[in-house]
């Protein structure tokens, strides 16, 4: 009868490549993990404070700055040095302005903030946060505008038009999803809000009636 033992692998023996494929599959994740963390972070304080700078707007770009809101892009306290814009006259040179950013009641006199719109320091122009953010159309606010001699007009036919009221819509009913609304309640401007809103329905309403909403 044969005692011998079989002969086994001593788990000391096996554990080496095993330790070593572990501890380099974990370093490699924690570099992966790290590279990310600080890309992430780079481009959020890009966006944070500069909207001019947005290379392109994805769904998770769209996702982060409904949850993370305006505030942080509309750099209203900016000297406007970079915003300069010399007309066909030579003595007619023109900047953005902070007042450009609250939005006055024709009938009530009621101001409120323009909590929409943005400012890019880096290329002196602003955006619509809402329309950059969610609208396809290619309107000057929704991709950029230094027209400072028109912007007052531009601005309040810009907030009027049917494709800033859809964004506005879309940003509303994704906002609600985000448990973030803020941007539409801050600066008193539920007023406002709810006339865009009663717009909008007026809007729709007319399309339907004549076949021309789908």
């Amino acid at each position: 009868m044969n005692n011998a033992v079989p002969l086994v692998k001593s788990q000391s023996h096996l554990e080496p490549n095993n330790n070593i494929d572990t501890l380099l599959h974990t370093n490699a994740m924690v570099a992966v993990k790290q590279i990310n963390n600080q890309t992430v972070e780079e481009h959020q304080d890009t966006y944070q404070t500069d909207i001019g700078l947005w290379k392109s707007v994805s769904k998770d770009v769209q996702e982060y700055f409904i949850r993370k809101e305006s505030a942080g892009s509309q750099n209203i306290t900016d000297n406007f040095e970079s915003s300069k814009r010399v007309y066909d006259n030579p003595n007619q040179i023109c900047y953005c302005s902070s007042a450009l950013f609250t939005r006055i009641h024709p009938l009530t006199n009621e101001k409120s903030n323009r909590t929409w719109l943005c400012y890019s320091p880096t290329n002196g122009k602003i955006y619509c946060f809402i329309c950059k953010l969610l609208s396809s159309t290619q309107t000057d606010l929704c991709q950029e505008f230094n027209d400072w001699k028109n912007a007052n007009r531009a601005i309040e036919k810009h907030e009027k038009s049917l494709c800033h009221l859809a964004a506005t819509l879309t940003y509303i009913k994704r906002s609600r999803l985000a448990g973030r609304f803020n941007i539409i309640h801050k600066g008193g401007q539920t007023n406002f809000w709810r006339s865009v809103l009663e717009r909008v329905v007026d809007v729709i309403k007319l399309l339907a009636a004549k076949d021309l909403l789908f």
